[in-house]
């Protein structure tokens, strides 16, 4: 295989921020969601070893322990919502975006009902991940004109016009650019 040098990387300005969303089965009921606590006496889920499941068994020092349901690392989360398996789960707001276009062909954004069960409940995970590029840190004057384009996508809508268009979800960027590292603490949601 060859081998690249690594040189140094600068990031842009981010454009997306990458969210977590609970998505709620018919066994919530007409449950709102604020937090994580809201699921408590739900049945709740996510495929073992992913964020989402280190989220959810986390939260508060194991507030949702008993709540808990292992899912294999390659099960589908909303599959088991949709099939009554789970009642709850926390997934990553792209993946239910494709979800809900795979199984039912919805091109809607926003939270609410789509498909025969699943309803996002329009909550997402205090813990996030802003999306942007990265260049060479000796072009930084590719990475000027491409903070110059996005940020006017995003004063102007474009960003959130074009996620309409797409039939996806978007989420603004969230300051600080670049996250500070999680810690035991914000895993807990403390």
């Amino acid at each position: 295989l060859p081998r690249v040098a690594l040189q140094s990387m600068a990031a842009s300005h981010p454009y997306y921020r990458l969210s977590l969303a609970v998505v709620l089965g018919p066994g919530a009921g007409d449950r709102t969601v604020r937090s994580l606590d809201d699921l408590r006496g739900l049945r709740v889920g996510a495929p073992v070893g992913t964020l989402a499941d280190t989220l959810l068994r986390a939260w508060h020092g194991g507030a949702l322990a008993a709540d808990l349901m292992t899912l294999d690392s390659r099960a589908s989360a909303l599959d088991a919502v949709e099939a009554g398996q789970l009642d709850a789960t926390l997934v990553e707001l792209g993946s239910l975006d494709a979800y809900r276009a795979k199984h039912f062909g919805a091109k809607q954004s926003g939270a609410g009902h789509f498909g025969s069960v699943l309803r996002d409940s329009g909550w997402r995970h205090p813990i996030g991940f802003n999306v942007g590029f990265l260049a060479l840190a000796t072009r930084q004057d590719l990475l000027d004109r491409v903070d110059a384009a996005l940020r006017a996508m995003q004063a102007s809508g474009e960003l959130q016009a074009l996620a309409d268009a797409a039939g996806v979800q978007w989420a603004a960027p969230e300051g600080p650019d670049i996250a500070p590292r999680l810690t035991p603490a914000r895993l807990r949601g403390e």
